[in-house]
């Protein structure tokens, strides 16, 4: 989770693609659930807080990673999703 995260806070356009190919080989070594988990996790505590403000460019960087890496993050983004719409059927 630490090296997961440690990627996603360095995250910028620039860097986007090498980032990319290190999560893949996280996923390729680790448990697809697992990585599905953390990656929700992290998502959620750094870009869904509905309390604080966001800056638009961390949410399009991330937006962007997803779709870098849609091939193996289909599961995650399914995931995403999923909390994003029980967070506001719950409100």
């Amino acid at each position: 989770e630490k090296q997961l995260k440690g990627q996603l806070n360095r995250l910028a356009e620039s860097n986007m693609q090498s980032i990319s190919r290190l999560i893949e080989d996280m996923y390729a070594r680790n448990s697809r659930n697992d990585m599905n988990e953390c990656l929700v996790k992290i998502l959620k505590s750094s870009i869904l807080l509905p309390s604080a403000l966001i800056p638009e460019r961390l949410v399009m960087e991330h937006a962007m990673l997803i779709g870098e890496c849609i091939n193996f993050f289909f599961f995650v983004f399914s995931n995403f999703l999923n909390y994003k719409f029980v967070l506001f059927e719950g409100q």
